[in-house]
């Protein structure tokens, strides 16, 4: 069954790579040829290295935000505030449950009553970012502090002397790894690969998939 899973997940990407260097690819199984000219022109460009490094800048941004607004704040939730949890779940469930286009429409109207300045900006999209990929890296790190019993671990390490910020050093964070491994690779895949918020939110900002699509219209 995973071989089978396996083989089902990396065949698209296996035929994307076979495609980024094929000369031509007609009717055969592989391709008709193999050249890396595609990927030298690609890296060659200025546009490219550009897009490149703002978008893994994006990247970097939302992930390190929303990691450093997340594990405090469920963490707080599932020891010493539980009303709180509540109303993280509902904002959790908003960009689930509408389109990041409408959230990126609502952001640009608040913005342009708030703050007009912000409009058209990289911070702008960073906030966005943080906002769309927040569920990603909520639910992974819950269900991290929940298989660990953070609760539970925050009371025994109390009992012991250990001072609050002690414990979340050397008591939560070592065992919800997993969970913030996950939430910050999620919340990293999505900042690089979105599009429709960019256009909206940012037009001037390019990035990966602002620049293959105009790439796209170009050809």
């Amino acid at each position: 069954l995973f071989g089978a899973l396996a083989i089902y997940l990396c065949l698209p990407l296996l035929a994307v790579s076979l495609y980024s260097v094929a000369t031509r690819w007609t009717d055969h199984v592989l391709p008709d040829g193999f050249t890396l000219e595609h990927w030298i022109e690609t890296f060659s460009s200025g546009r490219v290295i550009a897009a490149f490094a703002t978008s893994i800048s994006l990247g970097i941004w939302t992930t390190v935000l929303v990691l450093l607004l997340t594990v405090p704040a469920v963490y707080l939730a599932r020891t010493r505030t539980p009303r709180m949890r509540g109303l993280l779940e509902t904002a959790a469930v908003i960009p689930f449950a509408l389109p990041f286009v409408v959230i990126g429409f609502a952001l640009l109207q608040f913005t342009g009553v708030v703050a007009p300045r912000l409009q058209g900006t990289y911070p702008l999209l960073v906030l966005a970012y943080v906002a769309i990929s927040f569920p990603f890296a909520f639910w992974a790190i819950d269900g991290a502090m929940v298989a660990a019993d953070v609760r539970r671990l925050s009371e025994v390490a109390a009992a012991c002397g250990a001072t609050q910020w002690q414990t979340i050093r050397l008591v939560v964070l070592p065992n919800i790894r997993s969970g913030i491994t996950t939430a910050a690779l999620l919340v990293f895949a999505l900042a690089i690969g979105e599009f429709a918020v960019v256009r909206m939110l940012a037009a001037s900002v390019q990035t990966i998939p602002a620049w293959s699509a105009a790439a796209m219209n170009e050809s």
